[in-house]
């Protein structure tokens, strides 16, 4: 529930007792333990192995997994640290690979893309292929701002061959409510 005797709407506190989805600061951090050695970003040993395509579409998508099952919240903002200590450890990884510093990363694969909230900075890797359309890895795009007509929509599982086997995933966005993310 929310509360807060500043915020009115004519003559009466237009906030208090409003019910709003949260994310908690103790499941902020420990997503972004993951992404940290000794309490600051550390680059991924396990990524260096990949080319630059695939190390930022993965950080690009547990990014975009996190963001979006939590842009219901009312303090999205709160994703903005997750944000830089992702972002940052990407780049680590990327410049570990690379024997190179963070900030020559940083400007060899930073572009700036067009979104419905106007333009935004972000990372991004190309392949190109003759005859096809690029594979284009991003990492960042995504506003960190509340949106209240978000839905979540959990992927169903198939009956397919490795469900039959017990070798099938459960969906990522039921992992996450799991762990009470929003």
């Amino acid at each position: 529930m929310l509360h807060n005797d500043r915020k009115t709407s004519g003559r009466r506190r237009s906030v208090n007792g409003t019910i709003s989805p949260r994310a908690p600061r103790a499941v902020v951090s420990a997503k972004q333990a993951r992404y940290k050695k000794r309490g600051k970003p550390s680059r991924r040993p396990e990524l260096l192995n990949h080319d630059d395509h695939d190390i930022i579409s993965t950080f690009g998508s547990e990014y975009r997994g996190i963001v979006q099952y939590c842009l219901r919240a009312s303090d999205v903002f709160r994703l903005a640290r997750l944000q830089w200590v992702m972002e940052t450890s990407m780049l680590m990884t990327l410049a570990n690979k690379h024997r190179s510093s963070v900030s020559k990363m940083a400007r060899k694969y930073a572009t700036t893309t067009e979104t419905a909230f106007g333009p935004r900075k972000c990372f991004e890797a190309r392949v190109e292929h003759v005859g096809r359309k690029a594979l284009v890895g991003r990492f960042g795009r995504i506003p960190l701002r509340q949106n209240k007509k978000t839905v979540i929509a959990d992927r169903q599982l198939g009956t397919g061959h490795h469900q039959a086997q017990g070798v099938g995933h459960p969906a990522p966005c039921r992992a996450m409510r799991g762990m009470q993310m929003c």
